[in-house]
């Protein structure tokens, strides 16, 4: 249908699947605050529609683009209640929480991500690197050493991560093990040299 049709149609009849197709009509007509009325009304009539083309989706998309990262995330959120598989919207809120700059909630949208794609290693890095910033370094090692038995293309960087995490805790030795099985890997891999180094000079 027509944008016409459909606004006309909408005067009488407050239904889902019209509230949505008006939303995709004015988006495209970069009417993205009316857009954002139809999308927010679709999602109030009918939650539970999460697949390709939802509502959530669409809104979050606009919300971002006008630079509110927060009314997106939230928007992911209340998605994520009601499909607790959708690790698209899992990996994209915890992208925008990060771009918030709440590293603790960008984590936690990625552990909910293990429970979809548990053998995804970039996941878990990532999970691990954020747990660094987070200054939790027993989460840092855990999930490190779960990418590294993933067997990842780049083991050096896994083993080097995983020598990083145990030298943060103090384990020396377990340090200066995984250190050389990245150099083991990657001869010439700098940052493992430099580890290697540190942990020999104490």
């Amino acid at each position: 249908m027509a944008k016409d049709e459909v606004l006309k149609l909408l005067a009488t009849q407050d239904s889902f699947a019209l509230r949505l197709r008006a939303g995709d009509l004015l988006s495209a007509d970069g009417d993205t605050a009316g857009a954002s009325a139809h999308y927010k009304r679709a999602i109030e009539l009918f939650p539970y529609f999460t697949g390709q083309g939802n509502a959530y989706d669409s809104l979050a998309k606009i919300l971002e683009q006008k630079g509110d990262v927060a009314g997106a995330a939230d928007t992911l959120e209340a998605l994520i209640k009601v499909d607790e598989n959708n690790y698209e919207a899992m990996r994209t809120l915890s992208r925008l929480r990060l771009a918030q700059g709440d590293k603790a909630r960008a984590l936690e949208a990625l552990r909910q991500s293990f429970f979809v794609a548990p053998f995804d290693y970039g996941l878990h890095t990532r999970a691990g690197e954020l747990s660094v910033e987070l200054k939790d370094n027993a989460q840092a090692l855990a999930e490190f050493q779960v990418t590294l038995a993933l067997q990842p293309p780049n083991i050096a960087e896994a083993n080097f991560n995983v020598a990083s995490a145990f030298y943060s805790l103090g384990r020396q030795p377990e340090a200066k093990k995984s250190v050389l099985r990245a150099l083991e890997a990657a001869p010439r891999y700098e940052r493992a040299q430099e580890l290697l180094l540190k942990i020999v000079g104490q």
